[in-house]
Formats: C-alpha cells, structure tokens, sequence
C-alpha cells in the first residue's frame, strides 16, 4: 500500500470547499497523497495535493452519457490505493471497480431523493419519478462501495449504518483568516452578506428585496446558476443596493465576513433544505457574525438561538425588519467574544479524523 487516495468529481470545482478545502487537505495532512480528478484545472495545490484534469463534454446530456467512461479511464491511470466518488452519477462505477479489486467510499453531499424533488432543470410532473429513481439507483449501487460518507445525520441515516458522519464544519485554516480579517477589515455601516451558491431557491431575489427595504447594502459573492439569472437579478431595481464580488477564494470569503453586519441563510422551505446544515451558518457565527435564517425546525435545534435570529423566509416583512435591526444594533459586537466558543462546537477536527480512520481501516482490509 502507497498511502495514495484518489478524489474523482465530474461536476464540482476543483477547489469544491468539502472536497478540497476540507477532505483532501485532512488527508493530506495525515500522510495522505492526494489527486484530485476534476472537470476544470490540472496543477498543484496545498500539501502536495494534485489535480488532474477530465476532459469532458459541456452538455449535460452527453456528459451523463460519456462522462463515466472518460471518469473510468483517468481512474485506471492512478496509482491509488483508495477511490472517493463525490457525484451520484458516478454511483455505476463503484460495481466495475468492485470488480477490478478497488477499493472505493462514496461520498453523499446532498440527500440525492429530496435534492431531485427540486431540481429547476426537471419538469415538475417527473420529479417524483426522478426522486424514486435516485432511491433505486443509491439502493442498487451502494453495496458495491466498501465505504460510505454523509455530510449530514439526516443523509447517513438514509444511507445506512454503514455510513460515517463527515459534516461540513469550519476548518482551523479558516478560524484563522477570519480572526486575521476582523483585525485587517472594519465593518461597512448598513452592510450584511451572503456568499455562496446564486439560486432562486436559495432565496437570491428575496434578498436582493429585503435588503434594499431595509437600506441595507448587501455584499454579495458566488456563481449564479445560469446567465438567465444573472440578467433577471441585475435588472431588478432593488439591485442598486447589491456589491457583488464575484466567486471569492477563502480570503476573500473571510474578508466579506468581516466587513458585514449580518450573514442571510435565507433558504425556500424544501425537502433537501430543511434538513440541510449549511457550512455558511457556522462560518458566520465563527467570524463572529450574527446570522439571518430560514425557521426551520432542524436549524433552530442546530443552531445558538443566541445567535441566530430565525424569520420565516416567505414573509419579507419579517426579514426586511430583521435585517433592518441587525444594521442597527450591535449584536456583532457581542457575538466576536463567542467566536471560540462556536469554533469549538462547530469545527471539523472530529470529522476529519472520522475520515481519515475510515480511510486507514479500508487501505488495511
């Protein structure tokens, strides 16, 4: 055995914050070498972590058909001793791998039924269908991996028991760019932020409201989910009171923390939502942040009800008058002094070494 895992992603970046950021350089840290086979850069990263290139076809329809080929292929070129899988369309190679004496761990980001319940891209009257397929397709190749992640209780426990807990929790590395960003940074007056992925369902237009109701400026920072929300949001008049920032590396991310009031975790009340735990409401509270959410049931259980003020996110009155408190008041001052204390609840060391013993016990066996 060489000590070699193999990362393979055909739809996340390569420098996917759970993939990278998280797992890779955990392993890496622990003796682990680490490639990581992507859809976008070949290079070197941190800890001698490599990244490998696929070269895969940009529509959707042609990459779900050839894209596990080409994922194949690169696969067998690597000297790995272990395979981690991170999109459930490459659930169907754990059997071929299965079968040429691989030893593989499927990693489970999302809730792969409920997430398809509310995909834009499917019709609605097919996502029902499309949520009891994914159910099959976990249930037929499953048992083909010789280890299971979930990023959630809730995704392990569909998963079965066999599934190890690797939550998305707050590295050391990023304690320490938002402890070094509130010293560099000062708070912009009226200012909150959210930063992460730009959807509707992530209530990216609601927001965009509330915000210029309130008199607030909203730092804005992500990937909008196609061009044709790029222009609708950017056409809105309430727009004017957005600074967008573009997608920001994990210093610019802490840096937009530091400059804001409030973080906004505004999400739709869905399925794949509701018990989701967003690695945004535990980066906020550690960067000293008081936080704006959706009222769910699993969030208030999760999350420091000092510290997290929970509106119900279709009533923009509420949240306008939430967020034109929080540019008021000076919550944040008083959460900056629990900042540790949220780091110790909420960081990843426990998970890290869940993976990394998970990862040690499949390279003896």
């Amino acid at each position: 055995m060489n000590h070699r895992i193999a990362m393979l992603t055909t739809l996340h970046p390569h420098d996917d914050i759970r993939i990278y950021h998280k797992e890779s350089k955990a392993l890496a840290r622990a003796g682990w070498r680490v490639e990581i086979y992507n859809p976008r850069m070949e290079a070197a990263g941190e800890y001698g972590i490599r990244f490998r290139r696929l070269i895969l076809p940009s529509t959707r329809t042609i990459r779900l058909l050839r894209g596990r080929s080409i994922a194949y292929r690169a696969l067998f070129e690597s000297r790995a001793d272990l395979f981690m899988l991170h999109d459930p369309e490459l659930l169907p190679l754990l059997k071929p791998l299965r079968l040429a004496g691989r030893r593989t761990i499927y990693d489970a980001h999302e809730d792969l039924p409920a997430q398809l319940l509310e995909k834009d891209w499917i019709p609605i009257k097919m996502r029902p269908a499309a949520a009891r397929f994914g159910e099959e397709q976990l249930r037929r190749w499953l048992p083909y991996a010789d280890g299971v992640v979930a990023a959630t209780p809730s995704i392990a426990a569909r998963l079965g028991e066999r599934a190890v807990l690797v939550r998305n929790r707050v590295t050391e590395a990023d304690f320490q760019l938002f402890e070094t960003a509130l010293v560099r940074y000062r708070v912009i007056p009226r200012a909150v932020c959210y930063a992460g992925a730009l959807t509707e369902q992530r209530g990216l237009t609601r927001m965009v409201r509330c915000c210029h109701r309130a008199g607030a400026i909203l730092l804005l920072a992500g990937s909008f989910e196609s061009e044709g929300l790029r222009r609708q949001v950017q056409r809105m008049e309430e727009y004017r009171c957005v600074r967008y920032f573009g997608r920001l590396d994990r210093e610019g991310v802490a840096s937009l923390y530091a400059q804001a009031n409030a973080g906004l975790m505004l999400l739709d009340d869905t399925a794949a939502y509701r018990e989701s735990e967003p690695i945004k409401s535990f980066e906020y509270l550690c960067a000293g942040l008081p936080v704006i959410a959706s009222d769910f049931p699993h969030w208030r259980a999760l999350l420091p009800e000092e510290g997290v003020r929970f509106v119900p996110q279709e009533d923009e009155p509420s949240v306008t008058a939430a967020i034109a408190d929080a540019i008021a008041g000076k919550s944040r001052e008083k959460l900056a002094q629990r900042r540790e204390l949220y780091y110790e609840r909420y960081g990843f060391s426990p998970d890290a070494r869940r993976l990394i013993e998970l990862c040690e016990r499949l390279e003896r066996s």
